[in-house]
């Protein structure tokens, strides 16, 4: 078999060739320096001192390999292969094609490292005394970033929530009645390896007949920018009014109005945005064994051009970010993997954006 011949220039000219059919990782890494996520890393992960060994791999790369993961919807191991045989992968994480790059392993070590990292939080936040994710901590780190630009819509926010499918659970009825109460089946307990495949919080639920399992991703977007602004992660049988992000509530000067679906029509929700000073425009709820009149038809009418809005986002999420494949298991790591979803998703909206602008340094 005759063996295929590269010359000096054939890693630039792939590079070429690929810009020109656009290329949306090198149009993240154009328009973001990512050395700006370094202090939060490292806020993180702790700095490790110099000592015997081989050093860790740097955590922007390590990062950035996780926004590939993301884009492509890529399984750890697909993500080594590509890492070695892509070259748009390894132009937007830093790699040469000779580079060595980490295997598997190392790369689900350092999501789960991340995944499991906190940083205190203050009485607001949505984790309480839990304190603040990494993946969190990275969001809010570029939510700060866009706000200090004026990108973030100040005059109305929506909410909406979107269920989130992870792999499914073949259990018997008697240990999934055991898993609802809070438990751990006992045959689980006796079989480590078995338990570590278990995913004991997500949850079951019904939309339009159909069954889905997993969890829900509750965003909160402004009403003339294509942001996320917040975000809740919940077990999928969680109902929407429950798990609203607490800067849905907040106030961010001028005439603030708060739109949502008929889901969030609640006194509480009611109650707490006028606390705030913030005018409700969710939908009027239909009310059982009674029709709407045509006050109220047209008044959801109007309310559904600006609500929509927010449904374009999980519409662009599920086109450019893999499909929104999840393969963790367990509420940790699930939130973990889409609280970088959404940070990702904002990353491609501001690359989007500016393309042609300022860049984010």
């Amino acid at each position: 078999m005759a063996q295929i011949q590269t010359g000096f220039f054939t890693h630039e000219i792939q590079l070429r060739r690929l810009d020109k059919l656009g290329d949306p990782l090198k149009a993240i890494g154009e328009v973001i320096d990512f050395e700006i996520f370094r202090p939060t890393l490292n806020s993180l992960l702790g700095v490790r001192a110099a000592g015997p060994g081989r050093p860790p791999w740097d955590r922007i790369m390590m990062f950035k390999i996780l926004i590939l993961q993301l884009v492509r919807g890529l399984s750890d191991e697909k993500l080594e292969f590509a890492l070695i045989d892509s070259a748009s992968a390894q132009r937007f994480v830093g790699l040469s094609p000779h580079d060595p790059v980490p295997d598997s392993r190392t790369v689900w070590l350092f999501r789960d490292t991340l995944a499991k990292c906190r940083l205190p939080g203050s009485d607001g936040d949505a984790e309480g005394a839990e304190g603040i994710d990494g993946a969190r901590a990275l969001f809010d780190m570029f939510r700060h970033e866009l706000a200090a630009k004026g990108l973030l819509c100040r005059e109305g926010r929506t909410v909406d929530a979107m269920i989130v499918e992870v792999p499914r659970q073949r259990n018997p009825k008697e240990e999934n009645q055991e898993i609802k109460k809070g438990g751990v089946p006992g045959e689980w307990k006796k079989q480590p390896r078995k338990l570590a495949q278990k995913d004991t919080d997500a949850r079951w639920t019904l939309k339009r007949g159909r069954a889905y399992y997993g969890y829900k991703n509750s965003i909160v977007g402004g009403n003339s920018d294509h942001f996320i602004h917040g975000y809740l992660v919940a077990p999928a049988t969680a109902h929407d009014s429950k798990i609203i992000p607490d800067c849905y509530f907040q106030a961010a000067g001028g005439a603030s109005t708060a739109y949502g679906d008929s889901a969030y029509t609640h006194k509480d929700i009611a109650a707490r945005l006028s606390q705030a000073g913030i005018e409700s425009r969710i939908h009027e709820q239909r009310l059982a064994g009674k029709e709407p009149d045509e006050g109220q038809k047209e008044s959801n009418r109007v309310k559904s051009k600006v609500r929509a809005r927010i449904e374009h986002r999980f519409g662009r999420m599920r086109m450019c970010l893999g499909g929104l494949a999840i393969r963790s298991i367990g509420f940790v790591r699930c939130r973990a993997t889409l609280g970088m979803l959404n940070l990702v998703y904002n990353m491609m909206e501001y690359a989007r954006l500016m393309r042609r602008g300022t860049r984010l340094a």
